[in-house]
């Protein structure tokens, strides 16, 4: 459905830019072409019906062209950087592995892999600007094929995520909306890849409005960023910090007239969000989203640096806030946040039936986090409840971490959590279980376990609350509330 909307708009409008990638402008009609001859490629190799096409394509344009083609020949993809990631994701029925020729020449897949799957090494697309590409219906048998996306896989294993053409078409629509998407939109899609709900979510729904995205993976993307034109921007903390940075370095560099940023993947520091409104726009939303429902579930325009971290529920999604037996939390409670299911969510996990009973049951989603709902309806996040710190956009295991501290300082127990400080800066919060406090010594010994983050604080507490179901686990929700009681 992605493909016949770009192959319509090269249809009525050839000559209008699709992409602009690493600088290179591409109109619809050469999108539209190149989709069409990778669907040519990809027939003659007879691949068989109903199985999944891992796509090993680095240049995201030509990724973009490939997992099209395939979707039009009725396939499932699903997207890597690399083939390592493909046992880890436990995939069934795979019928091959796709790639270029050139990036096979560049970068060939290892023999092993060659041994267990088909490889499939396809013309690298051209984008030429002759006319509009032949055929406009699909070409699958079993009509459009759907994508698979991907978690992390933080805690050892990853959490496999499909999206059918149908999904992905209610999908876009409601994307455009809360986006206010048109054919004026520039959205800069950076270099995010197709395993991600960013990657694979932000480029249809501009595609869809006939917009332009815009594709970069340069290393002086910063420069490029600056004079690209954009509208529409989806950057993480990672990226808003390299931005900035390179504007307080070249301070000739001025930002682009009046854009809309959403800042993403981690909340950003009040350091950070006044940066960004003195640098770069005043159009800044702060979201939470989560790659289950893939759409932000939470967000809100900053215009006040002391609600920064207060969002407000989008309408397209019903969010609740639970205690330990399912009740919804009163006023300025903290409890687990969960989202009502929409048809165009995921409904459960690929494969993985024991953690999807887990996490999506009585129609809504509970991705772990906890939070807190105050009087005007606003939310606040409070970070995570079970096994992972989310910290600036990057999740980290903390049972080996845990473990480590453990030993390292012979304490009876550790716990480890994400949240934020009184600044509203990201921090890690290590919480001992002891009488008193460890050797500096063995303090020290822990720098290295740490080097990741650049925000940590200490906290002894003894004995730490613990459940009464018999197991008598650390109770972490209650811990962090110890934790986090001042704030």
């Amino acid at each position: 459905m992605i493909y016949q909307t770009i192959s319509d708009c090269a249809h009525e409008h050839p000559s209008k830019t699709a992409v602009v990638y690493n600088g290179d402008v591409i109109s619809y009609a050469a999108f539209a072409s190149a989709i069409d001859e990778t669907c040519s490629d990809i027939e003659t190799q007879t691949l068989p019906e109903g199985h999944t096409i891992v796509v090993r394509i680095n240049c995201l344009m030509d990724c973009w062209v490939a997992v099209l083609a395939l979707q039009n020949l009725g396939f499932n993809t699903v997207c890597v950087s690399s083939v390592s990631v493909i046992e880890g994701l436990s995939l069934h029925s795979i019928g091959g592995i796709v790639t270029t020729e050139i990036e096979a020449r560049i970068d060939p897949i290892e023999p092993d892999y060659i041994k267990k799957e088909r490889i499939i090494s396809i013309p690298n697309p051209t984008y030429s600007s002759g006319g509009p590409p032949l055929v406009r219906a699909s070409k699958g048998k079993n009509g459009i094929g759907g994508h698979i996306l991907y978690t992390s896989g933080t805690t050892g294993t990853y959490k496999k995520i499909v999206t059918s053409a149908n999904q992905q078409k209610k999908r876009d629509a409601e994307r455009i909306q809360q986006m206010h998407l048109s054919e004026d939109t520039v959205f800069y899609c950076s270099d995010y890849g197709l395993w991600t709900a960013v990657g694979y979510m932000l480029a249809p729904s501009t595609w869809k409005v006939n917009g332009c995205v815009i594709l970069d993976q340069r290393p002086d993307w910063r420069r490029h960023f600056l004079h690209s034109g954009v509208t529409r921007a989806v950057l993480l903390p990672d990226k808003l910090n390299q931005l900035l940075s390179a504007m307080d370095d070249n301070t000739e560099m001025s930002s682009p007239e009046n854009f809309t940023l959403y800042a993403s993947g981690g909340f950003i520091s009040r350091s950070l969000a006044q940066r960004i409104l003195d640098r770069l726009t005043k159009n800044l939303f702060v979201s939470y989203g989560s790659t289950e429902v893939a759409i932000a579930s939470l967000e809100s325009k900053v215009t006040d640096l002391d609600d920064l971290h207060w969002l407000a529920p989008s309408p397209v999604r019903r969010v609740e806030i639970i205690d330990d037996s399912g009740a919804v939390c009163r006023i300025n409670e903290e409890g687990y946040i969960r989202i009502r299911l929409e048809a165009q969510d995921c409904s459960s996990y690929l494969d993985n039936p024991q953690v999807s009973a887990k996490v999506f049951r009585d129609g809504f989603f509970y991705p772990g986090d906890m939070a807190v709902r105050r009087a005007d309806g606003r939310i606040r996040m409070l970070g995570r409840s079970a096994d992972v710190v989310n910290f600036r956009g990057q999740k980290y295991a903390v049972s080996p971490i845990e473990d480590n501290i453990q030993n390292l300082l012979g304490v009876e127990a550790a716990c480890l959590f994400s949240g934020l400080n009184d600044a509203g800066e990201d921090e890690v919060v290590v919480a001992i279980e002891a009488e008193q406090w460890p050797d500096k010594s063995h303090l020290d010994l822990l720098g290295h376990e740490f080097a990741q983050f650049d925000q940590i604080r200490f906290a002894i507490i003894h004995p730490f609350p613990r459940t009464t179901t018999g197991t008598e686990k650390v109770n972490r929700a209650e811990l962090r509330k110890l934790i986090f009681s001042g704030q």
